[in-house]
């Protein structure tokens, strides 16, 4: 690549000279112009084939998984999708330094969006004109205030809570109690992309590889069990697979950026899916992250990994998925189309999981950049025995704060595995009411 470089850039330089010699010369004949012409396009292609070429270079390592054509295709979306972020992180730091109006505007383009529901109406959101307006003709709700009002989209009834009727009815994992449904409209998935999962993706790129990486990432994701309500709405959690709501929804960015192929998200019990996940990240040694919804999810991978290390060498060493696995065949069959017997990375991982499981996760994958999972809350312990044992050298960060009903924050600062977020403005009202605790009184806005 880099002697492609070389010559790139130098034909550039003799062409676009040959251009400027020919325009300096005065009066250009047709036979002078047409030369012109084709000098000048041919030096300016050779000289962005050169720019690309040093670019591209920067680049590395390279997942041992991809294709030549993997390489080139990964390497446009990455900038691409690097470009996209950069203008989503910065409309996002704006944002912050003007809340207020930028609040203002977002809360007023929702309830013009949705005045015209049956709960819009009934809540007078055409009259509402100002935050304070909001404030004093709308009561902070829990579930239960929205409790019929879903009921009534979940028999497939439509303008209730958002115009016609959401693509999902996401559930949540109940963390904090039973679970519960939440209507999404058909923007919210394109909002959560592009104004939070975008840009913390390529912010822990950024910090922890420098942004140029063409890496694959151990995506530990479980199966969704899709159902329908009454009127025919899918029903599921959003943390799950990658699925369009019951349909697969592998795009081929994720083809050429994760681990496992398409048909790894199609196993539908727990063990059976982690451990075909390990299975693809283990055989790719510049394996660039692992991420998943929680630590504990992460922690649980690593303790299987300790318990069937064995199992998952030999199957990579044999280029086949264990057939005592409960799969069905069809799965079964199109992973092993994937598969190719890699008996010299079978033998390099045996010798590092023999010699116990201390700081494993960087000793089996020594380019591992980060692991990017929620380690707060309830799932603060498991990232700590993490640290301990396994993901020792390995940082492990929390990009964002948010849940099935709501983004609340996004972490800025990943350079830091203590986790701290701004507030995301660009998707969520924020109506912050004073504590009770504070004095005497009511609680105020």
């Amino acid at each position: 690549m880099g002697l492609c470089f070389g010559w790139s850039l130098l034909l550039g330089i003799v062409c676009l000279a040959s251009s400027c010699h020919l325009l300096l010369r005065g009066t250009l004949s047709s036979c002078t112009g047409v030369q012109w012409i084709l000098s000048g396009f041919g030096g300016s292609l050779s000289l962005l084939l050169g720019i690309i070429s040093l670019d591209f270079n920067r680049y590395g390592p390279i997942s041992v998984l991809h294709s030549g054509t993997d390489v080139v295709i990964h390497y446009l979306l990455s900038r691409f999708f690097s470009t996209l972020s950069f203008f989503s992180e910065r409309k996002l730091k704006v944002a912050y330094k003007n809340l207020r109006q930028v609040q203002t505007d977002f809360l007023l383009a929702r309830l013009k969006a949705n005045a015209n529901t049956d709960y819009g109406r009934k809540h007078s959101f055409a009259k509402i004109k100002s935050i304070k307006d909001f404030v004093q003709m709308h009561p902070i709700t829990t579930f239960n205030h929205y409790k019929d009002y879903i009921e009534r989209v979940e028999g497939g009834e439509a303008d209730v809570m958002i115009p016609g009727l959401p693509v999902l009815l996401a559930l949540t994992t109940g963390t904090t109690g039973a679970s519960k449904l939440i209507p999404f409209p058909k923007e919210h998935p394109r909002e959560m992309f592009l104004k939070q999962m975008l840009i913390t993706d390529q912010k822990i790129k950024k910090v922890h590889s420098n942004g140029h990486s063409l890496q694959r990432t151990l995506d530990l994701k479980y199966y969704t069990r899709w159902d329908k309500s009454k009127g025919g709405i899918p029903i599921g959690q959003f943390t799950g697979t990658p699925t369009a709501y019951g349909k697969s929804n592998i795009t081929s960015a994720m083809r050429l950026t994760v681990t496992s192929p398409p048909a790894a998200f199609e196993i539908k019990t727990d063990q059976e899916i982690i451990y075909v996940h390990l299975l693809c990240a283990l055989r790719d040694k510049n394996l660039g992250r692992i991420e998943a919804c929680f630590a504990v999810t992460v922690y649980y991978s690593f303790v299987l990994l300790e318990k069937r290390w064995q199992e998952l060498v030999n199957d990579i060493k044999l280029g086949r998925v264990n057939p005592e696995l409960d799969i069905d065949d069809r799965i079964r069959n199109e992973l092993n189309s994937h598969l190719v017997p890699m008996p010299h990375r079978a033998r390099e991982l045996a010798a590092e999981f023999s010699r116990g499981f201390s700081s494993i996760s960087q000793r089996i994958w020594p380019h591992l950049n980060a692991i990017a999972c929620a380690t707060g809350g309830s799932f603060a312990a498991y990232y700590t025995t993490l640290k301990q044992k396994y993901c020792q050298c390995t940082p492990v960060v929390s990009p964002g704060f948010m849940s099935s009903e709501v983004v609340i924050g996004t972490n800025l600062w990943l350079e830091s595995e203590k986790p701290e977020f701004i507030i995301n403005s660009l998707v969520t009202f924020f109506r912050v009411r004073a504590s009770r605790k504070r004095g005497p009184g009511p609680a105020r806005d």
